[in-house]
């Protein structure tokens, strides 16, 4: 039996397969890219509620963490992006 991290975001599309973690965040974000095509480029944006672009990472296969220490408490949004799709999901930073 298995069960989904309550605390992950579950990305769950044909075209992209990943989890971010730990929602709430502290400190970083972790993003774990787990398609096995990965011959296409992801990016990670972070923006804040007024659309403002905080932060980019280029991302490749597997894990990925993402310092956000120099971010506020609250409400983002994070974009994970190809060139020709955008996942987009919230997160809190406490």
């Amino acid at each position: 039996m298995s069960f989904l991290n309550p605390q992950a975001i579950q990305c769950l599309d044909a075209e992209l397969a990943c989890s971010i973690y730990l929602n709430p965040a502290q400190s970083s974000l972790q993003i774990v890219l787990k398609q096995s095509n990965f011959s296409t480029l992801y990016k990670a944006s972070i923006y804040n509620l007024s659309g403002q672009l905080l932060l980019e990472k280029d991302l490749s296969k597997g894990q990925q963490i993402i310092d956000i220490n120099h971010l506020s408490n609250g409400l983002y949004i994070v974009k994970i992006s190809s060139p020709d799709k955008v996942y987009q999901y919230k997160f809190v930073k406490e």
